[in-house]
């Protein structure tokens, strides 16, 4: 991870959130002086891509879409420094 400027991500949309082997990963390893506080990860990009078993329609009902790309993307990725986050659904 350390070698890379871009990370990529492609995990099923489990309930509407990560499936816990990726969130029990970033919760492990993206920790405390590594990834947040005294330091931030180096990555510049990173690219979520979630394969949503539903329909458009379904993602936009309740605005599952938008709080998953926020979640990721200022929850995640914003707050351990990552300037250029982006997600993308493969419906």
């Amino acid at each position: 991870m350390k070698e890379h400027d871009a990370l990529a991500f492609i995990f099923p949309v489990w309930w509407w959130n990560l499936p816990a082997v990726l969130k029990g990963y970033i919760d492990r390893v993206w920790k405390n002086g590594f990834a947040y506080g005294s330091n931030h990860l180096h990555h510049q990009h990173v690219l979520w891509i979630g394969l949503a078993g539903v329909s458009k329609e379904q993602m936009r009902k309740r605005n599952y879409d938008e709080m998953i790309t926020h979640l990721l993307n200022v929850g995640i990725a914003d707050y351990c420094g990552i300037s250029s986050s982006k997600v993308e659904f493969l419906i």
